[in-house]
């Protein structure tokens, strides 16, 4: 029963505009937006215990917790019959300037 919830499609909310300004700037009042994508957070725990006598005490252990997040998220906006805004955002993404 559980993953039959799981494995079917949510219902999207049907948004319109019945302006007559923006009808006329972005043709018909539909506003569609598609969500999709993934996000990936685990998390560890790295720690390190040094038995060198020379160190002071707190330089002798070395605790840290360690997120690697990863994002892949796309979202496409349809406003009307003109406007398409496909907007995509990735963590691991590089970038040449």
């Amino acid at each position: 029963m559980r993953l039959n919830a799981l494995n079917r499609k949510l219902l999207r909310p049907k948004l319109s505009v019945s302006d007559i300004s923006f009808n006329r700037i972005f043709g018909n009042g539909k506003i569609d937006i598609k969500p999709q994508g993934m996000w990936i957070s685990p998390a560890g725990y790295l720690g390190q215990n040094i038995q060198n006598p020379t160190l002071p005490g707190k330089r002798k252990t070395y605790r840290r917790i360690d997120f690697k997040e990863n994002a892949n998220l796309q979202v496409v906006a349809d406003i009307g019959d003109k406007l398409k805004l496909p907007i995509s955002y990735n963590t691991l993404a590089n970038f040449d300037f």
